[in-house]
């Protein structure tokens, strides 16, 4: 069988990686198209050796819109097709017309965030959980959305490391810091009560950045590492080994979850009041509702800080204790949150997809 995989920047990868692994030990044909190349692949390296390395066909560009019309003017040589974001506007020439053998991964809530309604394909989508397939199907009418588990969750299970004496802080998204005046001085608190901690405590501060933005976070206390995301799986491998990861409500909070590493929420109030007046804005309401409040936040594996009221260092740190050295149940948070059956998610994908291809077209199947 001849696949593509077509994606994006390195921080996509984690999310085809399991199913692109296996096609490749099954013999399959596989190209993939993204804007980095292998000597971006970083860890990723190790995961796939290099020997499967070389049996992949690889189509290079830093503009994603080259990479999608560069797939079209292909399409017909390639049995199926594996994806990321099934609603995005630039993959419609990928996704929006009537092949069946067109699929697509759900990558960080974004068919949640970016979902459309009365949207023309015939393609399907492999949500990670079955409450993203439900607030999917909910949200833009789209009926075609499979749950068979998460080959991006099962990669995560299979790469968890002994924590250290490590903190992670994540970098705020820009639409945080435009939401809410006010918040690089709440980010310099919170750092500075985290950095008193990690020295009191002989833990490392360790920055998370964001490529896309300025980052200055940088300024505001001494860190002992600031990792880009660069590399393919460099977040993954920044967080797995750490003893807490602090973010403002980002979707790592999925591979936090996986690689079992609890993590504090910041300024879940700011996250439920973005783009209120945006589509997204329901998605947003959904997935605030799941994972940044209610009964995920069980102060063992999850807690959450509030920006809206006043904060100190002794709130701070009595969270971050709480969360090191409370004993934890990872299996039924992750059942309780991110659902199960994750284990062989990316074996019963390439099954499902093998079947459908030799139903589409039967004769030309194998060759």
């Amino acid at each position: 069988m001849k696949i593509a995989f077509i994606i994006d920047k390195t921080q996509t990868l984690p999310t085809i990686l399991k199913v692109l692994k296996l096609s490749l030990r099954k013999g399959h044909d596989c190209t993939l198209y993204c804007c980095f190349t292998k000597e971006d692949l970083g860890s990723a390296s190790d995961y796939l050796t290099q020997e499967l390395i070389e049996k992949i066909k690889w189509v290079y560009d830093s503009d994603r819109n080259l990479l999608v019309k560069a797939l079209g003017r292909e399409r017909n040589n390639y049995d199926a097709v594996f994806g990321i974001n099934f609603f995005n506007s630039s993959l419609n020439p990928i996704y929006k017309n009537s092949r069946v053998t067109n699929y697509s991964f759900e990558y960080c809530w974004n068919e949640i965030y970016n979902q459309v309604e009365s949207f023309e394909s015939e393609g399907t989508i492999f949500s990670n959980t079955e409450y993203s397939k439900k607030a999917i199907i909910g949200l833009s009418g789209y009926k075609k959305v499979i749950s068979l588990g998460s080959p991006w969750f099962e990669f995560l299970s299979e790469n968890k490391a002994e924590p250290k004496r490590k903190i992670v802080f994540m970098a705020p998204h820009n639409s945080f810091y435009q939401h809410k005046r006010g918040l690089h001085e709440d980010v310099k608190n919170i750092l500075k009560s985290v950095r008193s901690y990690c020295d009191t405590n002989e833990t490392e501060l360790w920055l998370k950045t964001r490529s896309k933005y300025s980052n200055v976070e940088k300024q505001y206390v001494n860190f002992d590492n600031i990792v880009s995301d660069r590399l393919a799986c460099s977040n993954i491998d920044t967080y797995k080994d750490s003893c807490l990861v602090i973010n403002f409500c980002s979707s790592a909070v999925n591979e936090l979850a996986y690689l079992e590493v609890p993590y504090l929420i910041i300024g879940p109030e700011i996250q439920r009041g973005l783009h209120t007046n945006r589509r997204c804005s329901m998605g947003i309401q959904k997935l605030h509702n799941q994972y940044y409040s209610g009964n995920i936040i069980d102060n063992t594996h999850c807690a959450s800080l509030s920006l809206e009221n006043n904060f100190g260092f002794n709130l701070v740190t009595s969270k971050i204790d709480m969360l090191i050295n409370s004993t934890k149940d990872w299996s039924n948070f992750q059942i309780n949150f991110f659902d199960k059956n994750h284990i062989g998610s990316s074996d019963r994908i390439l099954r499902y997809v093998e079947n459908e291809v030799a139903k589409s077209k039967p004769s030309d199947f194998n060759k």
